[in-house]
């Protein structure tokens, strides 16, 4: 190893206030800067406007209501077995869970009745068939 001259290390008290709650010398208290303002966006025409010759725009909801449809109908595919478990790579059949999700689309279908756009309507409408069947062809095979 090496001799070294020994650095010394030299400690700063930065607290601004004395333990007797005074100020210290030549620490200033200022608040802090305010943040610089927004810049003013222009205003945008209502998305449900349209004009003489263009038809009003989708409404956003469409998409997110069949994602949350389409969310809980995989719920339901993991539960029956028919997507496997990304950890293991082995299907497990959870027949339980399975009928709570084809629940929570049911009352999701009543409660919306009505509602919905025709397309909307027929996503929820495909899903529960389809989840519906294989949930019967599942509970055949195993006994409960």
């Amino acid at each position: 190893m090496e001799d070294r001259p020994k650095e010394t290390l030299k400690v700063l008290d930065r607290r601004k206030f004395t333990p007797d709650g005074q100020l210290r010398e030549g620490v200033d208290i200022s608040p802090p800067a305010p943040p610089p303002p927004e810049p003013e966006k222009p205003p945008q025409p209502p998305a449900s406007e349209g004009g003489p010759d263009k038809p009003p725009a989708p409404a956003e909801p469409t998409s997110i209501f069949s994602v949350l449809v389409q969310d809980m109908a995989q719920n339901c595919a993991f539960s029956l077995g028919l997507i496997p478990d990304p950890a293991t790579g082995r299907a497990r059949v959870d027949l339980q869970s399975a009928g709570l999700y084809i629940d929570f689309l049911d009352t999701l279908q009543q409660k919306t009745r009505g509602n919905l756009d025709p397309q909307e309507k027929q996503v929820l409408e495909d899903w529960l068939f389809q989840l519906k069947m294989l949930y019967a062809k599942a509970s055949q095979k195993r006994p409960q």
